[in-house]
């Protein structure tokens, strides 16, 4: 029995080295590997975002104040422009509270002027007063009245200039603000795509009461790799394409380039922006590629790269022997890739078997 397991587990072992080292045949031969050189050459790499097409601004309105709304001008679909009137709140209340600030603000602008009046008086009777004085024709007690009434009238118009016109002007222009805010306009031209209030209902401070989106412009968002960064910039065209019209090729501009990758490191956003001549819906689905033309650079075959534990390396084939090199790549395509650091040009690469080699295992090169 014991032998009967031993020669099951010793017929597993040779078939898991087999499936391990593929090449390899029988009496020690050598694992099999094609090699490729490391060249000089400009790689063309394109990226491919897909998604939904949306609008390119959107705005979403809300009252400024609470409110009851008193007319709505506006239903889904609706084209408006910019500052177009949507909605309107009741403002019949604070149209009577203006009218009477309004009238206190004047009432105040008058005591104003006339304290200025008032003061102004005094201070010219003063005057006659002190040269009369100087000449004796006066007693010094009309002198010190003329003086009374002046500091008093003097004393008034300035209680008149620090509380009754600021405060005044101050109701108004607060009541003022808060009429301009009971007119809801739209900031942005576009289409009215939701509307969620009526006339009668009562509007509050954040909600949104509707949603107008700018539709002359769509916009694709996706995320695109550091390695192409160098060779694309905010204005180039791309080929856009909507999945419905999968014969018809659009022209479309990167808008946009993230400064910040996302969470998953080493891709930032990236927005392309298209005219919407065509009247296409927002939502619809659509996909572009971004074509990065990369420098003369060492490329190798995508086939000779090992990812491993977050590290990316090749092996060069030295004297039948593998040899582990780390490198950092560049752009990448189906075929081949860049490589920035880690090879000099001209070695010698496995291009096959390399998933299955480690440092400094004996190969046997095979031609195709």
């Amino acid at each position: 029995m014991k032998k009967s397991v031993f020669k099951i587990a010793a017929a597993l072992m040779v078939a898991s080295m087999a499936i391990v080292l593929p090449g390899c045949g029988s009496g020690g031969d050598q694992i099999k590997v094609k090699t490729a050189a490391a060249e000089n050459g400009r790689l063309e790499a394109v990226y491919k975002i897909t998604g939904a097409l949306v609008p390119a601004e959107t705005a979403r309105i809300s009252a400024q104040m609470t409110g009851k709304v008193s007319e709505v001008n506006v239903e889904e679909g609706d084209t408006v422009a910019a500052g177009q009137v949507l909605a309107r709140l009741d403002d019949t209340q604070l149209s009577a509270q203006l009218t009477q600030a309004q009238a206190s603000y004047q009432g105040a602008m008058n005591s104003e002027k006339q304290a200025k009046i008032n003061m102004d008086n005094a201070a010219a009777a003063l005057e006659r007063t002190k040269a009369l004085y100087a000449e004796g024709a006066v007693a010094k007690v009309q002198l010190d009245a003329d003086q009374k009434a002046y500091d008093l009238a003097k004393s008034q118009y300035e209680s008149s200039l620090s509380a009754g016109v600021g405060g005044s002007k101050a109701s108004v222009e607060n009541i003022s603000a808060q009429i301009r805010n009971a007119v809801i306009k739209s900031p942005i031209p576009g289409i009215v795509v939701s509307k969620n209030i009526t006339a009668g209902e009562i509007a509050t401070v954040g909600n949104t009461l509707m949603t107008v989106a700018d539709m002359s412009s769509l916009k694709l968002k996706g995320t695109i790799s550091q390695a192409a960064l160098p060779y694309i910039r905010k204005g180039d065209p791309v080929d856009l394409f909507i999945d419905i019209y999968p014969d018809q090729t659009f022209q479309g501009t990167i808008s946009d380039i993230g400064s910040m990758s996302v969470s998953t490191g080493a891709y930032f956003p990236i927005e392309i922006s298209m005219s919407n001549t065509g009247g296409f819906a927002s939502g619809i689905s659509a996909h572009a590629e971004i074509r990065a033309k990369g420098a003369e650079r060492l490329i190798v075959p995508a086939s000779a790269l090992v990812d491993h534990n977050g590290e990316t390396y090749v092996f060069v084939i030295e004297d039948g022997i593998a040899k582990k090199t780390t490198v950092l790549t560049g752009l990448q395509n189906d075929e081949q890739v860049e490589i920035l650091q880690g090879l000099k040009g001209g070695e010698t690469v496995a291009v096959t078997n390399a998933n299955h080699l480690f440092n400094g295992m004996p190969v046997e090169i095979v031609k195709d």
